[in-house]
């Protein structure tokens, strides 16, 4: 599975971008299309999320559908077990300056699902049935903090000596000696552990009967891959290739072809109607881009195809799946027929935009 809208940092390079500009740019985003939970909610469902991500909260606009919307961001609860969380909420709380270096905002990055948890079964618990339940977690997001029952390749000092190499990282041009990548990937391992303990308490805790799962992630993760670390403005198989598990339909079968996010909301209404065909939702080529369009790629027939303003790439995925080779300048025939594919989604994309933009317009 592929995504084909994930959100980059483009701080860096663009300053005058900054979070509460991409928080208006969501809110914008959001209303105008109508949301899973909107159409859900028009069939009968009861909605219901639990949100650990500071991008989808009530000003962001995805409450909008659900019945019942909790984000951790606006509730006082301690989310986060992590010890140095709370450590600097106390040391700023007794300094009077719990916002001193924006920590409210840093700190929402920490939220983890056992925090959560609790709410999760209060939804499951209170909404009626037939019900949608969106929950999205942070644990697998940088910065890498896991509980201590659920680490198994890191202690406490490592786990934070791998945040602290990765910050600096962020802002260094130095490259990152090869024992702090190590120590990141141990790091992010055992936060993947903690999700896997999330999901086996979840399925033990759902109601029994006919209830259909869905787990899929917004982005990967690099580790060094590319020389990048957590998920920057670039479209590497590391940073779009994605997970996608349907659980408790009545189809069983692994789907090889590659397969587009914005096949979701699709997959979400078949798999309530019991309807679910998983080679229909394939597609021959998959397009992705970061924020603003400045890198944009295309993925099909065993290649792929990276453009950004000053450069192009082009990789036979079939011999050289880690991208370590750019052959744009070997295949141009390759090149040029993805390269008018890119062009052709673009026409249609902003013919599609400016119809919704019109009807908006007049509605």
């Amino acid at each position: 599975m592929f995504s084909t809208g994930a959100f980059y940092q483009y701080r860096e390079q663009c300053p005058e971008q900054d979070w509460v500009a991409r928080r208006a740019r969501l809110a914008e985003h959001l209303t105008r299309y109508e949301t899973i939970a909107d159409r859900l909610s028009a069939c009968g469902y009861s909605t219901g999320s639990v949100t650990a991500s500071p991008w989808t909260s009530v000003d962001t606009g995805f409450d909008s559908g659900f019945d019942r919307f909790v984000e951790s961001s606006a509730n006082d609860r301690a989310y986060s077990e992590s010890s140095l969380v709370a450590g600097v909420d106390g040391v700023l709380s007794r300094l009077n300056a719990e916002n001193a270096f924006n920590w409210k905002t840093k700190r929402e990055w920490f939220a983890q699902w056992t925090g959560l948890y609790e709410e999760i079964q209060t939804a499951m618990a209170e909404l009626s049935e037939p019900y949608f339940l969106w929950v999205f977690l942070l644990d697998s997001h940088q910065p890498y903090i896991t509980p201590r029952r659920y680490r198994q390749e890191t202690s406490a000092l490592e786990m934070y000596y791998s945040v602290a190499r990765y910050w600096h990282g962020r802002d260094s041009d130095d490259p990152l000696p090869e024992h702090a990548g190590r120590s990141i990937r141990r790091a992010y391992r055992d936060t993947v552990r903690s999700v896997d303990a999330f999901f086996a308490r979840f399925l033990d805790d759902s109601p029994k009967g006919d209830p259909t799962f869905i787990v899929m992630a917004d982005h990967g993760e690099a580790h060094g891959e590319h020389g990048t670390y957590g998920h920057e403005r670039v479209l590497y198989e590391e940073n779009i290739r994605v997970p996608l598990v349907v659980y408790g339909c009545d189809t069983s079968e692994t789907v090889t072809e590659q397969l587009s996010l914005s096949q979701l909301p699709q997959i979400v209404f078949d798999s309530a109607d019991s309807a679910l065909t998983p080679e229909q939702y394939t597609s021959d080529f998959c397009l992705s881009k970061t924020e603003f369009d400045r890198v944009k790629s295309v993925r099909g027939h065993g290649w792929k195809y990276i453009v950004t303003p000053d450069t192009e790439e082009l990789y036979n995925l079939t011999e050289d799946s880690k991208e370590q080779h750019n052959i744009v300048s070997n295949a141009p025939e390759v090149t040029d027929a993805l390269r008018k594919r890119l062009q052709h989604h673009e026409i249609t994309e902003s013919e599609r935009r400016q119809i919704v933009d019109r009807i908006s317009s007049v509605l």
